[in-house]
């Protein structure tokens, strides 16, 4: 299995605390919030772990530089960056169809056990319904689009007009049972 951690953004919400560095580098409860996600991607021994870098790019370059223990990771630079989707899409020329794939927002905590998805035969979308999605985008599946609002664009292709070509999902989605509990993490 290879993961995909989109780790471009500028944090400008999370101003001043990302004036130095990438968001996913912010300490929160006594780690960086890459290695608390990282840390749960451990149990599926990923292949390759690749890192798509944009706004203080050479921080994580330092960063992984000194984790050694993460396996193989690369890092691709979004230096023109249009969206999410536009970030995933230049990591596809080092996936293969023949090998699973992970994407993990690497700003996102949670709490979930990844290594359930290690025996997975189809792909697996987990979502969490909001009640205005056009802040996010909608799930789009072969079958039905997920939270059945909004106007059907798929979730990774809401990138500021650029749609890349993703293939729409064929599998299961599943939505988070509810809202971010306490200590922002999703049940």
């Amino acid at each position: 299995m290879k993961i995909i951690l989109p780790v471009a953004g500028k944090g400008e919400r999370m101003r001043p605390y990302t004036n130095n560095l990438p968001k996913c580098l912010l300490p929160v409860g006594g780690k960086t919030i890459i290695d608390w996600i990282v840390g749960d991607t451990r149990p599926l021994a990923p292949t390759e772990t690749i890192f798509i870098t944009g706004y203080k790019a050479e921080a994580m370059d330092r960063y992984l530089a000194g984790k050694p223990e993460w396996g193989k990771t690369r890092t691709v630079l979004q230096s023109d960056p249009q969206g999410l989707g536009q970030a995933i899409s230049l990591a596809l020329p080092y996936t293969s169809d023949d090998e699973p794939l992970l994407i993990i927002l690497g700003d996102t905590l949670f709490d979930a056990d990844l290594g359930r998805l290690a025996g997975e035969s189809e792909n697996v979308l987990y979502t969490y319904k909001v009640q205005d999605p056009r802040r996010f985008g909608v799930a789009v599946t072969g079958r039905r689009a997920f939270p059945g609002q909004g106007r059907g664009r798929a979730l990774a292709a809401r990138s500021r007009g650029v749609t890349p070509r993703l293939p729409r999902l064929e599998g299961r989605v599943h939505l988070t049972s509810g809202p971010p509990g306490p200590s922002g993490f999703h049940p």
